[in-house]
C-alpha cells in the first residue's frame, strides 16, 4: 500500500479505474472552486473561525492568545464566566493533531468508511428518485438536452454548422437546462444527496495526497464544523458524515 512514500499519479487507460476519469475531473474542478471560495470567504481569518461549536451551550469558540503565548480556542460563554459554561479551552495544536489523526484514519480506511458511505448515499438518492417520478422525468429531460448540447459542440468543432446557428442553439439549450434545473430544486432531499455525493468524491480525491503536517486549506475543504465535548472533538465533514476523535491533552 502506498502511504505517501512514493508519488501518486492518475494514469489514463491503464486499468479499470476506482474513480472514473469524469468523476476525477469533476472532483478536481470541485476542489478548485471550493478552494477559491473558501479562500475568498476566509480571507484574513483563521482556519477554525466560525467552525468550532460548544456541545454544552451551543456557543461558537473564539481565538485568543494566552499569557504563555499559546493560541487557545475558547467558548465565548465560558470566557465571560465559568458559571455560564464549564467547557474548557482548546489548544490550537490539539485541534490540528486531532484533525491529522482523523485524516490519517480516513486515508488508510477510505473505502471502508467513505466508499461504503458513498454507496449508501447513492442508494438513498435512487430510492428517492423512484418515489418522485416527476424528478426522474426532469432528470431524463436534462440528460437529453445535455446530449443535444454535446452533439452541437461536436458539429461545430467539425465545422458542420456555422457560428451564428451554434450560438443561437447553444443559448436556447442552456436556457432550457437552467429552467429544468430550477424546477428540480424543489426536491430538496435529492439536491442534498447530490451535494453529499459530490463532496464525498471530493474528499476521496483529496485523500490521495498525504498530509504530513496540518494544512488549513485541506481542513477547510473537508470539515464544515467541529463540536467540542469534554472528551472528544466531533468533526462534521462537508458530506454530512460525523466522526469523533478523543481530545489530546498536553497540546
Amino acid at each position: 500500500m502506498n502511504r505517501g512514500q512514493k508519488k501518486q499519479y492518475y494514469a489514463e487507460d491503464t486499468h479499470d479505474p476506482i474513480i472514473s476519469r469524469e468523476v476525477f475531473r469533476k472532483a478536481q474542478e470541485l476542489l478548485k472552486r471550493k478552494s477559491e471560495r473558501h479562500g475568498h470567504q476566509n480571507n484574513g481569518q483563521y482556519p477554525f473561525t466560525s467552525l468550532i461549536v460548544c456541545d454544552e451551550c451551543g456557543t461558537n469558540f473564539c481565538r485568543r492568545i494566552a499569557k504563555n503565548q499559546r493560541v487557545l480556542w475558547t467558548c465565548r460563554k465560558h470566557f465571560k464566566g465559568k458559571h455560564l459554561c464549564s467547557m474548557e479551552s482548546l489548544n490550537e495544536t490539539e485541534i490540528q493533531r486531532c484533525f491529522l489523526t482523523l485524516y490519517k484514519k480516513l486515508a488508510e480506511n477510505r473505502q471502508e468508511i467513505l466508499g461504503s458511505y458513498l454507496r449508501q448515499l447513492e442508494e438513498l438518492k435512487d430510492k428517492d428518485f423512484m418515489a418522485h417520478p416527476d424528478a426522474m422525468e426532469l432528470n431524463r429531460q436534462i440528460a437529453g438536452l445535455l446530449e443535444q448540447n454535446h452533439t452541437l459542440h461536436r458539429l461545430r468543432a467539425k465545422e458542420c454548422i456555422d457560428s451564428a446557428f451554434f450560438i443561437a442553439q447553444s443559448n436556447e439549450l442552456g436556457q432550457k437546462i437552467s429552467n429544468l434545473k430550477a424546477e428540480l430544486k424543489q426536491y430538496r432531499n435529492l439536491n442534498e444527496y447530490a451535494d453529499f455525493i459530490d463532496n464525498t468524491r471530493l474528499i476521496l480525491t483529496i485523500l490521495d495526497s498525504p498530509m504530513p503536517a496540518f494544512s488549513a486549506s485541506v481542513f477547510r475543504n473537508i470539515v464544515s464544523r467541529i463540536t467540542v465535548t469534554h472528551e472528544t472533538l466531533r468533526f462534521q465533514l462537508v458530506n454530512g458524515l460525523e466522526l469523533e476523535e478523543e481530545r489530546i491533552s498536553g497540546g
